[in-house]
């Protein structure tokens, strides 16, 4: 049985502490969920989950979410610089592409 820890990372300037909400309707911290949400690697759909967050922290310059599969020792994805106006990712959101990311 497959469980998985759901982390969220924050990019930020300079934050001494904060209660940042995240929640999902898709995967549950310490749950098993649908095996679609794994990598392609690992036999999955490489679907993303849904997920909402709140509270982030005054100077939050960007977001960043990962899924760690605590049993198999293995990221299953990873997403960054995301715009803290931001507040949810829907279930398959679109990788994305270089047109689409900012020019750093």
């Amino acid at each position: 049985m497959l469980r998985f820890a759901l982390a969220a990372t924050l990019a930020l300037a300079v934050t001494p502490s904060f209660a940042l909400s995240l929640s999902s309707s898709d995967v549950a911290d310490g749950q098993t969920f649908d095996a679609k949400f794994i990598c392609a690697k690992q036999s999955g759909a490489n679907i993303s989950p849904t997920l909402s967050w709140s509270d982030l922290p005054t100077g939050t310059q960007s977001v960043a979410f990962t899924m760690y599969d605590s049993d198999a020792n293995v990221w299953h994805w990873l997403a960054v610089d995301i715009p803290p106006t931001t507040t949810s990712l829907a279930q398959g959101a679109p990788l994305p592409t270089a047109s689409s990311r900012p020019a750093r």
